[in-house]
């Protein structure tokens, strides 16, 4: 199995740390961080002080187009902000959509936006607790339970259906003709 944690802005507070301190205790899965940011020569030490460089890859800045590849073979997306000040707190990161799209269920902290999406088409998962007891044990049931995580990949698809851009546009040109 393969989880991705992907993004442009991996810094502090994304929960690249968080993530990382859970893989010693996951089985059989592999986390691809595919990105830049400031944390990612401290993630990097850090999976080699944890000896786990077999279980977590870096893939630097892709295009978008390679992105989702990857994105689409993955198991399952990672989104974990955590809430430190209100842009975390209201954020909806492009990755949540990105992750619905390639039909990846996601594992996200338990923000309101993104807990919102998740649990409106029962996408994936949400955790309150970033710990790496915590995250290990979200894994395990994202990977271990074959018929909800298929149910939450067969929404992923319905949910890409409603959370294009088509339907933002509609919305938009509305508000605009309305001033």
């Amino acid at each position: 199995k393969i989880a991705i944690f992907q993004g442009s802005g991996l810094h502090r507070d994304r929960g690249v740390e968080e993530i990382i301190e859970a893989m010693p205790l996951v089985e059989d899965l592999l986390l691809l961080i595919v990105g830049s940011g400031a944390v990612i020569p401290y993630a990097q030490e850090r999976v080699k002080q944890l000896h786990i460089e077999n279980k977590v890859r870096f893939v630097p800045r892709v295009s978008p187009q390679l992105l989702f590849n990857y994105t689409s073979l993955a198991d399952i997306g990672i989104s974990l902000d955590k809430n430190v000040s209100p842009n975390h707190y209201f954020s909806l990161p492009n990755k949540i959509f990105e992750y619905i799209k390639a039909g990846t269920p996601l594992l996200s902290s338990d923000l309101p936006e993104r807990k919102r999406i998740i649990e409106q088409y029962d996408v994936g998962l949400i955790t309150s607790d970033l710990s790496p007891k915590s995250l290990s044990e979200a894994l395990r049931e994202m990977m271990q339970n074959e018929v909800t995580y298929l149910r939450w990949k067969s929404n992923c698809v319905v949910a890409a259906r409603a959370l294009c851009w088509e339907n933002e546009e509609k919305v938009l040109q509305d508000i605009y003709l309305s001033l």
